[in-house]
């Protein structure tokens, strides 16, 4: 009966050593096979103008570098001036599409209106205008298409505490390449102004009518002497009908 050696004797650990230098070999040759070939060594004349080559590429990698920070530089900068010019300017800028939504605004328009910046994007900008004046935006929308001009116009509108105000509504229209409509408004709150002259028209108003009634002869010259009003009482007076006293000067007979 043949002599079996027990799974640790020597003789086994020799074989199964030899079996894995095997593997390690085989996967050695694969490893060699899928290696590039060795490089030809260079000559120094070569070697000298690679490293060249080499210095030059760096240099201009460093370049591109500065350029991309300059580009970047002025990219910041000019995003500087577009909030200081648009988000921060004292009076409303607000852009539309052909439908009259609105698509962005600064602050100075939210402000106005009584709504934040991102609450206006997507209400119709005819919300903020009296119903009574709508009529007058979309004349200015009308004529904004038909002949591009810039237009200009006044209305009343109100902001979302229901205060209302005068506004000055200065539009233009913008086309994109691909036919794509916008309006550019800048809207100003120009209530006082309208309160003023309000109040220089009734002030009129009062003084003629005053004007009108009194009993002695009144009239109203300009710096050349030429009368711009009478009242009755002067035409009495005189014997001339008002309209060739109003618009006349010296020599008149009544002079």
């Amino acid at each position: 009966m043949d002599h079996v050696p027990p799974h640790d004797s020597p003789d086994a650990s020799s074989g199964a050593a030899a079996k894995l230098r095997q593997q390690a070999e085989a996967a050695l040759l694969r490893e060699s096979a899928m290696e590039p070939e060795p490089t030809v060594a260079m000559t120094p004349e070569e070697m000298q103008r690679t490293l060249h080559e080499l210095h030059v590429h760096q240099i201009e990698l460093e370049m591109q570098n500065e350029e991309l920070r300059r580009s970047q530089a002025e990219v910041e900068a000019g995003r500087t001036r577009y909030f200081d010019l648009y988000d921060l300017a004292p009076v409303g800028y607000i852009t539309l599409n052909e439908q009259g939504i609105i698509l962005e605004s600064n602050y100075a328009a939210a402000n106005l209106l009584g709504v934040s910046r991102r609450g206006l994007v997507k209400q119709s900008i005819t919300r903020f205008i009296l119903p009574g004046d709508q009529d007058i935006y979309y004349l200015q929308c009308k004529r904004l298409l038909e002949n591009g001009l810039p237009q200009v116009t006044e209305l009343r509108m109100m902001g979302r505490d229901r205060r209302e105000f005068w506004a000055r509504l200065e539009a233009a229209v913008v086309r994109s390449d691909l036919g794509v409509v916008e309006f550019r408004l800048i809207l100003t709150n120009i209530s006082e102004r309208k309160h003023a002259e309000e109040a220089l028209n009734d002030s009129v108003e009062f003084s003629s009518s005053l004007i009108h009634y009194m009993q002695d002869g009144f009239s109203v010259l300009d710096t050349c002497g030429v009368a711009i009003d009478v009242n009755p009482a002067l035409c009495a007076m005189t014997g001339f009908p008002r309209e060739q006293l109003v618009g006349v000067g010296p020599p008149h007979p009544y002079w």
